[in-house]
């Protein structure tokens, strides 16, 4: 399910989900590159082949890559959330919140982040949750993924956090309200440029 409440109207809502094209249209099968991804060796060389998957992956890639989730090597779960968030299906975001539980911490910020690309209802009421949890570590990765969802109930919790009194906590909630870059977080950027705390 897509997340509705966006202040973005200029945008048409098909335009802010993840783009797919087929693998065919740039001259790559889904299957080589998903065979190219399990047979690479250097964590680059996945991660590289990770951020096309998003463009043309699907369930199936999902459902094939999913065993590199409980790889060793830093950098290669956090790579195929990634890519998982941009392929962006329900399937998809069913995998992302699973992992926001991970208990490696580098694998659940990457799965939070990721759940800002899915443009999913669910992942927006899953990052309220986190932002609203403090001293949950996780809360500035949930605001960066809240400012690219850009829905006015994300705006709404960047804004409270840019005025919450922990510094690093509204020092990312306005970063978080730039990239979201709507006409309502504009508006708040502006509010907040009078803001007492320097």
């Amino acid at each position: 399910q897509v997340a509705q409440a966006s202040s973005r109207a200029q945008i048409p809502m098909m335009l802010r989900r993840p783009i797919h094209v087929s693998p065919e249209s740039i001259g790559v099968s889904q299957k080589d590159l998903v065979d190219r991804i399990l047979s690479a060796r250097s964590v680059k060389d996945i991660q590289l082949l990770a951020g096309k998957l998003g463009a043309v992956g699907n369930d199936d890639a999902i459902d094939t890559l999913s065993g590199l989730l409980t790889d060793p090597r830093r950098g290669v779960p956090e790579a195929m959330l990634s890519a998982f968030g941009d392929i962006g299906t329900e399937h998809a975001v069913d995998v992302l919140v699973e992992h926001t539980k991970d208990d490696r911490p580098s694998v659940r910020t990457a799965a939070i982040s990721a759940l800002g690309s899915t443009q999913s209802a669910r992942a927006e009421k899953l990052l309220l949750e986190i932002v609203g949890k403090s001293g949950d570590p996780a809360q500035i990765a949930a605001l960066s993924a809240l400012g690219s969802l850009g829905t006015d109930r994300a705006v709404e919790a960047l804004k409270t956090a840019a005025m919450s009194g922990d510094t690093q906590i509204a020092t990312a909630a306005v970063y978080a309200l730039g990239q979201a870059s709507t006409p309502a977080s504009q508006q708040a950027l502006r509010q907040l440029i009078d803001a007492p705390d320097a």
